[in-house]
């Protein structure tokens, strides 16, 4: 690729911005002398508005990676190939790691499913709708009248105001709020049905409405928060019956959201055994453990690395509930195919179901290998 380059003026001094397939440079207009040069895999993202640009990038200062923001004035005879300049920029930068990409998601996701991190939280709302079908229904309703051409204009845009507006509502006005002071995991208020590629958060977002969406997941198990992953992309979350996540719209005048109630909640199925004057022995349930297979996998990993009790114990607790997803997913795909025994082809392909990319192949492989070793051994 031939180095594409962009002139600007950076901290008052004409600049020219520049990148290859190799590196991103900034150096001074007319000068040998460069002011900053990364390799092309270190620039992270690039901003710009009609005239300004931003690249921001890691760069090393002294044995440390810190983000460097490298920004602008575009020149007038470069504005018009601006947007195609950090295009093509970030399309080099990006280039063939979709699936690193991929696979880095899953990754953080499966640490906040690890660490399941609660907070401590307490919001009021003031609900313009809690019920999930209504919400669906107002969208489909916007969607019919915007294909037939009945949706009204939005409002003309008025003089902005300045002043503060008046207050609506006031802490002792209770009517019509909803209260929500549970633990949770994370709280979602915005615009828009999607917080990223792969999460649909809100699927019944409208524009223009006058409200403010919002989600608030209650602390639940790291099982459910797995199931959860499944169809995200999709907004499926959305449609557990759970009352452990609620969501809702409220005004926007009053910079909130209301929690929509899902649907009403399950009832604890825990009860106190025996009954009458029964005394059944209770048997202890029993508790797989992982930890010795962890731990030789660390020292196989990393053999001068210890591990906390704490830390084993959240990764026995992430490993069997990962074990009891495959399980399930194998005995849905057993009854799909009107089997009664679970075979290693169920199992193989709810891993490849469960697990992303090349850690799916990983795990079937080392799997492969085991069962052929104990095979081999008992025959």
């Amino acid at each position: 690729m031939s180095e594409q380059k962009l002139n600007v003026i950076s901290n008052g001094t004409p600049a020219v911005f520049a990148f290859n397939d190799t590196s991103f440079t900034v150096k001074r207009d007319g000068s040998d002398k460069t002011k900053l040069d990364v390799p092309l895999y270190r620039v992270l993202w690039a901003e710009h508005s009609e005239s300004f640009i931003a690249v921001h990038v890691l760069a090393k200062k002294g044995e440390k990676l810190v983000r460097v923001k490298a920004e602008g004035t575009v020149t007038q005879s470069d504005k018009g190939r601006l947007q195609q300049w950090i295009e093509a920029l970030l399309d080099a930068a990006y280039a063939g790691i979709e699936e690193g990409q991929d696979v880095a998601a899953a990754a953080l996701n499966a640490v906040k499913v690890v660490t399941r991190k609660v907070h401590p939280f307490s919001i009021s709302i003031k609900a313009v709708e809690t019920d999930k079908v209504k919400m669906t229904q107002m969208l489909e309703s916007f969607h019919a009248s915007v294909a037939d051409g009945t949706s009204s204009p939005p409002d003309q845009l008025k003089q902005a105001d300045t002043t503060l507006p008046q207050m609506k509502y006031s802490l002792e006005d209770t009517d019509g709020w909803i209260t929500f002071d549970k633990p949770i995991l994370y709280f979602y208020a915005g615009k828009g049905p999607y917080v990223s590629r792969d999460l649909m958060q809100f699927p019944v977002s409208m524009p223009n409405e006058g409200a403010i969406d919002v989600v608030v997941q209650e602390s639940t198990s790291r099982k459910e928060m797995l199931a959860t992953m499944d169809g995200a992309e999709n907004g499926k979350g959305y449609w557990l019956d759970s009352p452990a996540s609620t969501a809702g719209k409220a005004p926007a005048s009053t910079a909130s959201k209301a929690p929509k109630t899902e649907t009403s909640a399950k009832a604890t199925k825990k009860s106190s055994a025996g009954g009458g004057d029964e005394k059944k022995k209770r048997r202890k349930a029993r508790k797989e453990t992982y930890s010795s297979y962890i731990y030789k996998v660390l020292r196989q990993v990393h053999p001068d690395t210890g591990i906390s009790n704490k830390a084993m114990a959240i990764l026995n607790s992430f490993v069997n509930d990962i074990f009891e997803r495959i399980a399930t997913e194998a005995s849905k795909l057993a009854a799909y195919s009107k089997k009664s025994t679970i075979s290693s082809r169920e199992i193989q392909t709810a891993v490849r179901l469960i697990l992303p990319g090349e850690l799916a192949k990983h795990a079937i492989s080392e799997g492969t290998k085991s069962v052929t070793k104990f095979s081999a051994g008992s025959g």
